[in-house]
């Protein structure tokens, strides 16, 4: 059974411990780049942003996980073997290259102060001792499971922690509107009622395993806020920048604003009919982006061209089994997939409604 021991070092140790034997010895320091470790032995598979955030971090004392070193029991070896990494190596790699100052915020720009105080911050380490009666791939095994098992955030979870005080009012809002198991101190009449209406015309809302109804539900709030296509996304990174200050109380014009555009895309909703099967399938009372957003953005837009009767009839024939309804579903697809990407363009949401209000529907 393997040995491990944890603890904490300082970041000055730690760096020395790479880049310099001759410290502390062969044996007490540590190896990058190895036979399991991802990317060029010098650079890893960080980018220089990447790098920078994580010294960001360590500045801030957030949680940044922690380092991982192995090797065999049998290590002493002519000259001795020093330490492999199992976990962590761009970590270091972060750390060594912003004392060497190669990043673009310059260690060497701080104050006397701030550097010792960065080289003094403690990181957890773990030191794992491989033993001879251990199966001769048990490094590669643990090394396999550190980097396959675990899973990235998903956009939801980036906007739970976000907004983990339940104080960002478009997150909470997004939240009441889903309900399912949201547990949300936002109250208000009139959103709860666009759920309700949601509910009767598009089916109950409710949200998936990854949290991935939260995200697309605040790209619908945010856009509806904005006016503006590029919100109507459900990636974090599009949209944090537009999330209101934590504590902020939106106003009764917000509200309102937002709530009209909802009744409106759910009235047309309605006249189309079918629960809006001619979006394509719901996941949990939510269209994929694609399909709708085109519908969406002439609501959001307050656009009167296309107007609302060419718009239902339009979609309502889309529903159709016929030849020319097929033809319309053909154009229309072949404008959203134009480009070879899944992106939801401008151009794309221009030519769709030029197409819909080009379009000769035959009764």
């Amino acid at each position: 059974m393997v040995r491990t021991q944890t603890d904490t070092q300082n970041i000055k140790d730690l760096n020395t411990m790479v880049t310099d034997y001759s410290v502390f010895g062969r044996a007490n320091s540590i190896a990058i780049a190895s036979a399991f470790q991802r990317g060029s032995e010098s650079d890893g598979v960080w980018s220089n942003e990447g790098k920078k955030l994580y010294i960001d971090s360590l500045m801030c004392s957030y949680p940044t996980g922690i380092l991982t070193m192995v090797r065999s029991a049998a290590h002493d070896g002519d000259p001795p073997l020093p330490w492999n990494t199992l976990d962590g190596g761009n970590r270091l790699r972060a750390i060594r290259d912003f004392l060497a100052d190669k990043l673009a915020t310059k260690f060497s720009t701080m104050t006397v102060q701030k550097q010792v105080e960065f080289k003094n911050n403690s990181v957890s380490c773990q030191w794992i001792t491989i033993e001879a009666s251990d199966e001769p791939d048990t490094i590669a095994v643990m090394f396999t499971r550190l980097n396959t098992s675990s899973k990235s955030l998903s956009q939801g979870e980036l906007y739970k922690a976000h907004g983990w005080r339940k104080n960002v009012w478009e997150i909470e809002m997004a939240k009441l509107l889903i309900g399912d198991d949201w547990d949300t101190p936002y109250e208000n009449d009139q959103i709860s009622e666009v759920r309700r209406r949601w509910g009767d015309v598009m089916g109950d809302l409710g949200e998936t395993k990854r949290s991935d109804n939260l995200p697309m539900m605040i790209g619908y709030i945010i856009s509806a806020k904005t006016g503006k296509l590029a919100n109507f996304d459900k990636r974090y990174e599009k949209n944090t920048n537009f999330l209101s200050v934590p504590g902020t109380v939106p106003t009764a014009d917000e509200i309102s604003n937002i709530v009209r555009k909802f009744n409106t895309f759910l009235d047309v909703i309605a006249e189309i009919g079918g629960s809006g099967k001619v979006f394509g399938k719901s996941t949990k009372g939510l269209k994929a982006r694609k399909p709708i957003g085109p519908l969406w953005m002439w609501v959001v837009g307050n656009r009167v061209v296309p107007s609302r009767e060419k718009i239902v009839r339009f979609y309502k024939k889309m529903g159709a089994e016929d030849t020319s309804a097929q033809r319309l579903n053909r154009g229309y697809s072949s404008i959203l997939c134009s480009g070879g990407n899944n992106e939801l363009s401008k151009n794309k949401i221009e030519a769709s409604l030029a197409f819909i209000q080009e379009a000769v529907l035959i009764s």
